[in-house]
């Protein structure tokens, strides 16, 4: 085992690492993308791109509020989902 695999390994423990998902804009996007990976059996993290007291300004200066992390197996998976998710015509 390489010292890059073993200190990959060491961090991110026997699992793989996560991988972003999705790059939601605001926290409704956040939380309503969250909820259709978590519906359909996927475990994710949110990992908010704010910085305590610059509320606000990281999402205007790149237009992303927070990173949604999946598993790397699960990434394809994911983004099909969320694509249909975001497609699909809004109910009445």
């Amino acid at each position: 085992m390489t010292r890059v695999n073993w200190l990959r390994r060491w961090i991110h423990g026997a699992s793989r690492p996560l991988v972003v998902a999705w790059r939601a804009r605001d926290p409704v996007e956040a939380q309503v993308v969250a909820a259709v990976l978590e519906q359909a059996g996927i475990r994710v993290l949110v990992r908010r791109r704010t910085i305590p007291g610059y509320e606000g300004a990281v999402e205007r200066a790149e237009g992303v509020f927070a990173d949604l992390l999946v598993a790397e197996g699960e990434l394809h998976r994911a983004r099909v989902l969320v694509a249909k998710f975001l497609e699909a015509p809004p109910e009445p």
